[in-house]
């Protein structure tokens, strides 16, 4: 077993191999990480120029914790060093002046939400992060006071930028856009078109219920941001004692929590 160890004088993370101990796993990894994250530690990752981006929980502004807190939604895996490193983000969300403009607005650069189960796929140095999962905190009216939290199924779509690593919210173009999504899968199909495939509307871990058939793929345009249903055609469709099929029987039903890969074009 691996972990990954931070190293002060070099200030970035290199791999120790060993094992956990449970007290460190513990402190590690309960003590800071909602119990939300611990039941969806499926991370998702790209590669990109012969690195490997890691994506895990992706944690945005925090307005209750300082501005001077440093954020960690992203690492890097460098191969040739054997390394794996860290880039800090600074929790007042902002790089200074928007486009230049002489009035102090702060231009996002953190994540848009918390998000899992969401799905990532890559074009060039773009990193596309759509759907997934959000934790709201739901106030109760109740004589303690406590706080709840729900799950909120998400349809927004975020990009990564691996050369500026910045996260910017992606602005739909016409009426039409997929119902949100968890569990589904992405991939960049060429320069135009990406595909999403499957998912649930619900906000289950366990065994939920996937999207119906006719809701199952979507095409997203990287040029025009227009989302357009797919319908699949099975004219001629059969199985092997000559029986007709529908669509359904065609189309794999349950696919929740998959992967789709591009073989060629």
């Amino acid at each position: 077993m691996a972990r990954v160890k931070y190293t002060n004088q070099n200030e970035e993370y290199a791999f120790e191999f060993g094992e956990w101990k449970k007290e460190e796993e513990i402190e590690g990894v309960q003590k800071l990480t909602k119990p939300h994250s611990l039941r969806s530690v499926f991370s998702r990752a790209v590669t990109i120029n012969d690195r490997l981006y890691i994506f895990h929980n992706l944690c945005t502004k925090d307005p209750t914790l300082p501005k001077t807190l440093i954020k960690h939604p992203i690492r890097i895996m460098d191969f040739e060093k054997d390394k794996l490193f860290k880039v800090d983000y600074i929790n007042d969300d902002s790089t200074g002046n928007k486009r230049g403009e002489e009035k102090e607005v702060k231009e996002p650069i953190l994540p848009m939400t918390h998000r899992v189960n969401y799905s990532v796929c890559k074009f060039k140095n773009k990193v596309y992060i759509y759907g997934g999962m959000n934790d709201v905190i739901v106030k109760t009216e109740s004589s303690s006071g406590l706080s709840t939290s729900s799950n909120q199924i998400l349809n927004s779509m975020e990009i990564f930028e691996a050369i500026t690593f910045k996260f910017t919210a992606v602005k739909y173009r016409g009426d039409l856009t997929p119902q949100g999504r968890q569990g589904h899968a992405a991939v960049i199909m060429n320069q135009y078109a990406m595909v999403v495939i499957g998912g649930t509307y619900q906000d289950q871990l366990i065994d939920p219920t996937p999207v119906p058939e006719n809701d199952s793929i979507w095409s997203f345009d990287l040029e025009s941001c227009q989302w357009q249903r797919i319908k699949v055609k099975n004219q001629g469709a059969g199985t092997s004692d000559s029986t007709s099929v529908t669509g359904a029987d065609v189309v794999p039903w349950n696919l929740v929590h998959h992967q789709a890969f591009k073989l060629d074009a």
